[in-house]
């Protein structure tokens, strides 16, 4: 029947394994070769410890910038508004049938 996906949400975890999925081949196919990879992946990982920003990185970092990173990374993870009204109207497959 349109407009009702009987499927479950997937959750937080799921998501994340498909972020961290995509962002691993990422790096996966940027790399010239395997050890490139490792290395950057180490690097990622604070292998190398952490270090201090440029001053160009610190100068493009204002307050509006922040906001924003945080803004559209809520946006990311939130769940997405039903299209056909909140769930508790929707009609279940079984009550369909």
């Amino acid at each position: 029947m349109p407009g009702i996906d009987p499927r479950p949400d997937p959750g937080a975890g799921a998501l994340a394994y498909a972020l961290l999925a995509v962002m691993g081949g990422w790096v996966l196919f940027r790399s010239a070769d395997l050890s490139g990879a490792i290395g950057y992946f180490g690097s990622l990982f604070g292998r190398d410890g952490v270090g201090e920003i440029s001053f160009d990185m610190h100068d493009a970092l204002n307050d509006r910038v922040i906001m924003t990173l945080i803004i559209g990374c809520v946006l990311a993870i939130a769940p997405r508004w039903p299209q056909d009204g909140p769930r508790l109207f929707r009609p279940r497959p079984a009550d369909i049938a």
